[in-house]
This record gives C-alpha cells, structure tokens and sequence, in this order.
C-alpha cells in the first residue's frame, strides 16, 4: 500500500479525538505538558516553551518531509498528551508508535490507554502496517 502521513484524517474515540499538530499548537501543547515532575520534560531538561518549541521544531520539521505524523490529544478543548508516528519502514510494513507525553492531570487516567488504542487501530486498519514498534 502507498500510504503517506499526508493522508491522515481525524481520530475519534470515545472520549478523545487525535489531530496531526500543527505549529501554532505549540504554545498551547507546551503549556499543557511541561512540568517539573515529568520524566520526558526532566530527562530532555525541557523547562520552557522555548525549550519545548526547539525540540517539537525538529520533529515537526519531520513532519513537514512526511517522515513522522505528530499527534495531539484532546479531551472537551483541553490538550491532555500527545505522541508520534515514526520511522516508518518501507511501503509502511512497519511503524513505531513512541515519544508519548501526558499531561501531569491526566497521567493514570484513560489518556494514554485511549490514545494508543486509536494509534493502533489506525495503523492497522489504515496505514495496513503489519506490526508496530514502542
């Protein structure tokens, strides 16, 4: 199958709904997600929105090539995580799903569980992947 990034289309599910983020997502993605007491921003010492803004840049930038699909969660209007499509193989037999990062607020929550399972759905009933890599 040829499928490209560019064909993603709006996830709905129960309760959250799956977009492809876009730039002017940032600040308000950023705003959501930093914490002091989160292992992604602590490990990747992002403690700002310049910081945030400089490492989404980059894989937003992947993006823009269709090497990566970068996805924002939200539940009732509020940014609550997020995660990336990526390093897709050849003819898209395989892809990873990884970088995921949930809001301090909706950690332990339906949030990740939710967002994986549209992830999964989608990149074997769309994309038509025959396995998928965290």
């Amino acid at each position: 199958m040829d499928y490209s990034f560019n064909q993603f289309q709006i996830l709905k599910g129960p309760r959250l709904t799956l977009k492809r983020v876009q730039q002017e997502d940032l600040l308000r993605l950023g705003a959501a997600l930093i914490s002091s007491s989160t292992w992604f921003s602590v490990t990747r010492k992002i403690d700002s929105i310049e910081n945030f803004k400089t490492c989404f840049d980059k894989i937003l930038e992947k993006q823009s090539r269709d090497e990566a699909l970068v996805l924002v969660a939200e539940y009732e209007g509020e940014f609550v995580g997020m995660s990336v499509f990526q390093y897709p193989s050849e003819q898209f037999r395989k892809i990873e799903i990884g970088v995921s990062w949930v809001s301090d607020k909706w950690q332990r929550t339906f949030v990740d569980s939710e967002m994986k399972f549209l992830m999964l759905d989608y990149a074997f009933s769309v994309m038509k992947v025959r396995r998928i890599v965290f």
